[in-house]
């Protein structure tokens, strides 16, 4: 994970905002632990981000290639569905790219049609890669 230390190294680590010294007993690895500020801001932001599937379909698509094309984040968007990729393009377009672009989760080029990750991709990573490896376990469902 980009920005982890190892167990013992008493450098904070930041994640969404949050500085979380490594020898904390509620430090883990994987990064998912770090959101322990329920109330932090950055936290909200995150999730609201993520709240879309369209979205997530979107940062998992930027997770793996970095940067992309608009056609190519569209696809990732649709999720193999039968959207109609016109229409979630201007959807994309007009409301899920901005929202993203502002909140610094990804850099969005309008005029050359290029999505990257943005500036503080790195901050939302470590739930992309959560939901991404736990993608199975989560739609089992029910609960143990």
């Amino acid at each position: 994970m980009p920005g982890a230390r190892p167990f013992g190294d008493s450098r904070e680590t930041r994640y969404l905002g949050v500085s979380r010294p490594s020898r904390d007993a509620r430090w883990d690895p994987t990064g998912v632990a770090l959101m322990v500020a329920a109330t932090s801001p950055r936290l909200d932001e995150a999730f609201d981000a993520l709240g879309n599937v369209h979205r997530r379909r979107l940062l998992m698509g930027l997770r793996r290639r970095r940067r992309t094309r608009l056609d190519a984040a569209t696809r990732d968007a649709a999720g193999g569905g039968g959207r109609d990729r016109d229409r979630l393009k201007v959807e994309l377009f007009h409301v899920h790219l901005p929202k993203l672009a502002d909140a610094g989760f990804v850099e969005w080029n309008r005029r050359r049609g290029s999505v990257a990750c943005g500036p503080r991709f790195d901050e939302i990573e470590p739930l992309l890669r959560f939901l991404d490896e736990g993608a199975g376990e989560l739609s089992a469902g029910g609960c143990d």
